[in-house]
């Protein structure tokens, strides 16, 4: 007989997570922190293992939701979110663990499953299934590729963020039954509106940037992002003499290869890196750009199209699982291929020569969205998915 469901305010959740943006070290500019404060506050306790920062630190961000950081690096990372794994159970009884990827946290996830005799949950929050180019990115991917079917077979529940990505699921012979869509929240209310003091910096850089076309990119600095690519699409239309300049939001690993990359190509004066910024300097650039680029190779959802689509601006998207499930091709945004220097160069060259167009899909895209995703849903509908899998 299975086991009743708690209500959520009664469960305490472990999650193992590689996102560092919860120890505060996010260049991202993201609302990680605030978006697991709220999770933490539908359930009577979160503790979450962040792979990395400095060994030991623990920080409690409300009395509900505490992080654990494992410091160290590469195997080092796994056998210290072990040690917190025990010591936090040993600490706290737990009624779910929670793996925010099928990765590395999956397996410890699953060590602890065994251990513990408790439910995982995995999260897919990145394209992860049968991508080619996510398995070229690093050598390591490769064996986290034959990792995911083992570990995803194993949980009780998964969570997907976008349909392309549950049907994966269920090609590799995951039940129907045991996968949940459930997409990323987004704070809404951050980017539907702007104040004054906003309103007079967006004028600020209108004048720095008069009579250009404002592209932004919004994002880690990382392989998965196709970063040089679209410095590839920036310089092709420089060539053609289009007046644009891109605007790069973000931190990340290749930060220094990116610089080198710009210099290189004499791309100073139309590149311009600026940094993490955070939520509501980004609704500034959002309103600010006449487009968003987000050329990556892979992308399980792409919050930064819903953020910018609320800030009435549209997405040129490669046509990864998570933007094909929340663009409108030609209606609140653009879909090309992955790696289609051509196309992208057109699409984007039309873009340029049409602003009125590019204007209409940004209207477009913040109805659509306004109406489609709401953070309070979201969080919601996680939180009843963490208490149905929770045991009693």
């Amino acid at each position: 007989m299975q086991e009743a469901a708690r209500p959520s305010r009664e469960i305490s959740v472990l999650m193992l997570s590689l996102d560092r943006g919860l120890l505060g070290s996010s260049g991202d500019g993201g609302d990680v922190r605030e978006r697991h404060m709220r999770y933490a506050e539908q359930v009577r306790s979160l503790d979450i293992v962040v792979f990395g920062g400095e060994r030991g630190m623990t920080k409690q961000l409300s009395d509900k939701l505490t992080i654990h950081a494992t410091g160290g690096r590469g195997l080092g990372m796994i056998f210290a979110a072990r040690r917190l794994v025990r010591s936090v159970l040993g600490a706290k009884q737990m009624h779910l663990i929670v793996a925010q990827d099928p990765h590395v946290a999956g397996w410890v996830g699953l060590w602890a499953k065994k251990r513990f005799h408790l439910p995982l949950l995995v999260h897919l929050h990145g394209d992860f299934l049968k991508n080619r180019h996510w398995r070229n990115e690093r050598w390591f991917h490769l064996i986290f590729a034959v990792l995911q079917p083992h570990i995803l077979r194993q949980a009780d529940g998964v969570r997907a963020v976008s349909t392309a990505i549950q049907e994966k699921l269920v090609s590799l012979g995951i039940p129907r039954g045991k996968v949940t869509l459930i997409s990323t929240p987004v704070d809404e209310a951050v980017f539907l509106t702007s104040d004054e003091k906003q309103q007079v910096r967006i004028e600020e850089l209108r004048y720095k940037y008069a009579g250009k076309f404002i592209a932004l990119f919004v994002g880690r600095l990382e392989s998965a992002k196709n970063i040089f690519f679209m410095i590839d699409v920036l310089e092709r239309l420089r060539r053609k003499k289009k007046e644009i300049v891109l605007l790069m939001i973000g931190e990340g690993s290749l930060r220094e290869q990116i610089k080198v990359a710009i210099k290189n190509r004499r791309l100073e004066g139309d590149v311009h890196m600026l940094g993490p910024k955070d939520h509501a300097e980004l609704g500034v650039y959002y309103r600010l750009a006449h487009a968003v680029l987000l050329l990556s190779t892979n992308e399980s959802f792409g919050k930064v199209i819903i953020e910018a689509g609320l800030c009435g601006t549209p997405t040129l998207a490669s046509q990864t699982a998570g933007a094909a499930y929340i663009i409108e091709d030609g209606k609140t945004g653009f879909i090309v291929s992955v790696n289609d220097l051509d196309a992208t160069v057109d699409v984007l060259d039309e873009m340029i020569d049409y602003p009125e167009g590019v204007k209409l899909l940004g209207m477009n895209a913040r109805e659509v969205y306004k109406a489609r995703y709401t953070s309070e849903r979201s969080v919601q509908k996680i939180v009843e998915l963490w208490a149905s899998l929770a045991r009693a």
